[in-house]
């Protein structure tokens, strides 16, 4: 998956939408994982702008590869439960 030449590692959905407890209201929780993630999550959307535009119920979650591997409580939650996409 690329958008503005962002090469990704790993895309995972998770949330609601996997679990099956969404509604209408409901985002899609999506952990993107490149390193060409700045880990400011501002610059990182501006980068996934178009995606952004053209899904808006994407709910894009942002991480380096180095920080996704060190991890923290939110993304060992991802990684327990998400579903990796593969690229």
């Amino acid at each position: 998956m690329q958008s503005k030449n962002i090469l990704f590692k790993k895309v995972i959905l998770f949330g609601s939408a996997l679990k099956g407890n969404a509604n209408e209201f409901s985002d899609i929780d999506v952990a993107l994982i490149s390193n060409q993630f700045s880990g400011n999550t501002f610059a990182d959307w501006h980068l996934l702008s178009p995606i952004i535009i053209k899904f808006s119920r994407i709910e894009p979650h942002t991480f380096t590869a180095q920080y996704f591997e060190e991890g923290d409580p939110f993304i060992d939650e991802i990684k327990k439960t998400g579903l990796e996409i593969q690229l």
